[in-house]
């Protein structure tokens, strides 16, 4: 079981991420922007970061670059309905919409479950 923060400011598709993901026993947090994000991040620990990219207040990359400057090894994958960014440090992107037999081959992929 792996502890999941997802990050979208969409709560139809937080709530789709969490119904895969808790399916297949993760543990799921979630959160509506990248400042909140920080903050779980600093309370709790994670072994995965699933974040859309454009969101408001602070884009997908910006949280990337956060994340990696204080956890370079946490791994993330960035969800987005436009071009990927090429300044983002993440492990994964993925193209909207999400089908939930990509982000279970992403998951599989990361925790062998």
């Amino acid at each position: 079981m792996a502890r999941i923060l997802v990050v979208d400011d969409d709560d139809q598709v937080r709530r789709f991420y969490q119904l895969i993901l808790e399916g297949e026993g993760h543990q799921i947090t979630l959160v509506s922007n990248g400042f909140e994000a920080i903050i779980a991040l600093e309370k709790n620990t994670f072994d995965l970061v699933l974040t859309d990219y454009d969101m408001p207040k602070m884009k997908g990359d910006e949280l990337a670059l956060e994340i990696k400057d204080k956890n370079p090894t946490l791994p993330i994958v960035m969800v987005t309905g436009s071009e990927f960014p090429e300044s983002a440090d993440v492990n994964y992107f993925v193209a909207k919409p999400v089908s939930p037999p990509v982000l279970l081959a992403i998951t599989k992929s990361l925790f062998g479950k």
